[in-house]
């Protein structure tokens, strides 16, 4: 039984290796040229094809042909072709095919201008494909001035292409690349290093990525684009809409010192740079933009680094001479799991004295943070969400010139103080019956002319100003103008806020009022602008409210006159659960027409009480759909209002 058992094995693994041959010359049979096998677990084969002509592959220490020490610093121009037609005065030739049957050949000419420089030529024949791996393709070529018939190379196939343009054009000084709309990127998972110090020298640099640069399969990144344009002076690296990173885990170094002498530095990641799987982003920023007078890095709403664990060295340098400096990290730059955050922000726009930078998403749990903010001064400001991060930041930053005097907690610097009922401080006191207009700014720019001022930031750090200016108009009257340094919160009690400045006929600019964290508006507009019959009253309103849940007597008495008065579709009363007296009074004066259009408003409140009271059967108000006029005409309790004026808006 054993004798049999053991002629039986052989005998199957000779008809496997029979198949394996049998199998190998169909292929040849068919015009494949290569038929690479790859015996795995189990005796599985993974079969890869390459149509002839196939550039065979290369790596970072290959020296044959063109990439001999004799010739590889030494070609200016790469001249790309699917036709075979060698160039005249042939210098030296050689076959790059996978095949190695002339299908695929290099041949190097004097270069016209400089002979002692060459042009390389690499033509297939009837086409040219480029390698499944094509990594290292034109490596190290520091030489070239310019690549002409990229469109000629069939990139379909190809999977890896890391290091594929990594310090070509390194020593021009005019190097561009272009790559047109045929280079097929669809197949890549490997682009780590590809465009590393391309055109490194050169002073024009620009980069095309073209139409069919897709990257939605990829997964290495790092160093993709470092020392990218490193001496352009003016250079703009634009990803457009099929930059796809969905895949990508690893962003090390992406960005390192990409257009690092460019006094004018444009980076746009575009709409599908998605970060959600990425785990390390390690000096991916660092150094970007070193030299721009001018730069904004904005990272965007997918900018999700919720997995990332390493951001080490991610923004130190970054728009390091930059006077006018923004660095947008987005609402979803999540640091939770983050335990290296080692020079992060080192230097980061150290030219700019009077920086700011807002990390109100961020939380602090890095057990290594050795200098994270080194060379940070006093008058530069960093905004954090709470307590906890200020006192990390101060404790832990290894920098005595963050304090609680340029740490600030954002909401503290600017949100706006709290009122209340009787409330006569600040411009309450002196000028609350003598205020005729409004004006709200995101930038504090103190108004010329103006008489007095107060700091209205609960924190009293500076964060929003208001001024009072003599009316032009009326001299006797005043202008107030609130001023934040960059942003302004309402309260989260934002009750009484503009309550009873009897004779204010505008609020200019009040949609600057951030009202996202609001959870009480009650009262916050009552009287206003009801002075007299011949007082009129206008705004145009698109509050974030879908946090509030009192708006009871918000617009009571409000602009006894003719009112100009909208709501935008941010007004979200989904949570509202008291609107008793929300509009009573409003607008009220016998014979004037008054019309509310609240289509944007949802009815769930539970206090409702007068919510329309003294409304005239002449006054209109727009809803949206039949439940929310039903609504209203079931809770009102004003008999004034019917069909024939509550009106659904369509």
């Amino acid at each position: 039984m054993k004798k049999i058992r053991r002629r039986k094995v052989r005998f199957d693994h000779e008809k496997r290796n029979l198949f394996i041959f049998l199998l190998f010359v169909f292929f040849m049979g068919m015009g494949y040229s290569v038929l690479g096998t790859n015996l795995g677990i189990g005796g599985s084969i993974v079969a890869k094809r390459y149509q002839d002509p196939v550039i065979k592959t290369t790596s970072s220490t290959d020296k044959t042909a063109f990439r001999s020490d004799t010739y590889r610093e030494k070609i200016k121009v790469i001249n790309l072709d699917d036709e075979i037609n060698p160039p005249a005065n042939v210098v030296v030739s050689w076959d790059i095919g996978v095949a190695q049957n002339g299908n695929v050949m290099a041949y190097l000419t004097t270069n016209q201008t400089d002979n002692n420089y060459y042009d390389l030529y690499i033509q297939g024949k009837g086409h040219l494909y480029a390698h499944s791996d094509s990594s290292y393709l034109f490596y190290n070529l520091r030489g070239v001035d310019v690549i002409n018939g990229i469109e000629k190379l069939d990139t379909s196939r190809v999977e890896n292409m890391s290091n594929m343009f990594s310090s070509t054009g390194y020593n021009s000084t005019s190097f561009t690349l272009n790559l047109g709309n045929n280079f097929d990127t669809n197949q890549v998972t490997n682009m780590q290093y590809m465009f590393n110090a391309t055109g490194y020298s050169s002073t024009v640099f620009t980069l095309n990525l073209g139409g069919l640069f897709n990257t939605s399969k990829v997964t290495k990144m790092f160093g993709m684009f470092s020392n990218t344009g490193y001496s352009s002076t003016v250079f703009t690296l634009n990803l457009e809409a099929k930059f796809d990173t969905s895949k990508v885990t690893n962003m090390k170094q992406m960005f390192y010192r990409t257009g690092y002498s460019s006094t004018v530095f444009t980076l746009n990641l575009g709409e599908k740079f998605d970060t959600s799987q990425v785990t390390n982003m390690q000096s991916m920023f660092s150094y970007t933009g070193y030299s721009s007078t001018i730069f904004t890095l904005n990272l965007g709403e997918k900018f999700d680094t919720s997995k990332v664990t390493n951001m080490s060295n991610m923004f130190p340098f970054v728009g390091y001479s930059s006077m006018i400096f923004t660095l947008n990290l987005g609402e979803k730059f999540d640091t939770s799991q983050v335990t290296d955050m080692s020079y992060m922000f080192s230097y980061t726009d150290y030219s700019n004295t009077i920086f700011t930078l807002d990390l109100s998403p961020l939380t602090f749990n890095a057990t290594s943070y050795d200098q994270i903010f080194n060379s940070w001064r006093t008058t530069q400001k960093i905004f954090v969400k709470d307590s906890t991060a200020r006192s990390w930041i101060v404790t832990n930053s290894g920098n005595s010139n963050l304090t609680n005097s340029n740490v600030f907690i954002k909401t503290e610097y600017f949100m706006l103080d709290a009122s209340y009922d009787g409330d006569y401080s600040y411009f309450r006191d002196n000028y609350r019956l003598e205020i005729k207009t409004i004006t709200f700014s995101n930038s504090i720019n103190p108004p010329n002319g103006y008489v007095d001022s107060w700091d209205i930031s609960v924190g009293h750090y500076g964060g929003v100003m208001a001024y009072v200016v003599p009316n032009s108009s009326t001299p006797s009257m005043y202008d107030l103008h609130i001023q934040g340094d960059g942003h302004i919160y309402a309260n989260t009690d934002s009750s009484y806020w503009f309550s009873r400045l009897y004779y204010v006929e505008s609020i200019n600019n009040i949609n600057v009022l951030d009202t996202s964290l609001t959870v009480n508006m009650s009262y916050m507009f009552d009287g206003i602008g009801s002075a007299g019959d011949e007082t009129s009253f206008s705004m145009d309103i698109n509050f974030d409210t879908s946090h509030v849940t009192d708006m009871s007597y918000m617009f009571r008495d409000l602009g006894r006159g003719a009112i100009s008065f909208t709501f935008g579709d941010k007004f979200d009363t989904s949570n509202v659960t008291d609107m008793e007296g929300m509009f009573c009074y409003y607008g009220y004066i016998i014979g004037m027409r008054v019309e509310a259009d609240i289509s944007a408003f949802t009815f769930n409140a539970s206090s409702y009480y007068n919510m329309f009271g003294g409304w005239q059967s002449d006054y209109k108000i727009y809803v949206k759909d039949a439940t929310a006029q039903n609504w209203i005409l079931t809770h009102s309790g004003n008999s004034n209002l019917t069909t024939a004026n509550v009106l659904i808006k369509t």
